[in-house]
């Protein structure tokens, strides 16, 4: 106590001033990266979008192949795939269109969704997402995935994406509410809380 008196009246750092000042700046330089990390990522990932529509060989669909580096630095990758467009329909009119988070070691293993995956259908100018699968938490493929998403979506001059909360999923309502609201979406909730619906429009 006499120490830490003396320290602040010589104005002098204690140890816990050093190791919470060290402790700051440190967080403070991860959030910098963090920041700088995902304006990078979302640059190059709406370069490579870009590429792949205005390239692509065919009008009706295209498969895209993306690397990603999850926030444990586990290597993925990201399989885009747009289904059919119905032919009666607009323009921007697809179905069956998915992403998927591959393990490079495991290719193959589209019908084992241990990484990640979302299906969805673009509607004129709204994306609907039909399914959204995370197997490995923690790694911000959720988040990538509907990042990556709405990057499509901004490329076909997408408004709006949006989707049905499922009762299936009601033991971890919670979760998905506070998943969804991290990355800006709006959530409501039907009255029998088994089931609801998210979207978000896009700037």
């Amino acid at each position: 106590m006499l120490k830490k008196i003396m320290a602040k009246w010589m104005n002098l750092k204690t140890e816990e001033d050093l190791q919470r000042a060290i402790f700051n700046a440190s967080q403070k330089l991860y959030h910098e990266l963090q920041e700088e990390h995902k304006k990078h990522l979302q640059k190059s990932t709406k370069n490579a979008i870009e590429l792949l529509r205005w390239y692509n060989p065919t009008n009706l669909y295209f498969v895209g192949l993306l690397p990603f580096m999850s926030r444990k630095d586990n290597f993925y990758w990201i399989l885009i795939r747009f289904g059919d467009q119905k032919p009666e329909t607009k323009e921007n009119y697809f179905r069956d269109c998915s992403i998927w988070v591959l393990d490079p070691c495991f290719p193959t293993s589209l019908n084992n969704p241990q990484q990640g995956r979302l299906h969805f259908e673009i509607k004129d100018k709204e994306v609907e997402i039909t399914n959204l699968v995370v197997g490995n938490q923690r790694e911000g493929i959720g988040s990538f995935l509907l990042n990556l998403l709405e990057q499509l979506a901004r490329t076909l001059d997408v408004k709006k994406i949006s989707g049905k909360l499922s009762p299936q999923d009601a033991e971890i309502r919670n979760i998905q509410i506070a998943f969804y609201e991290k990355n800006g979406y709006s959530v409501v909730l039907n009255n029998d809380e088994q089931t609801g619906a998210i979207w978000k429009v896009l700037e």
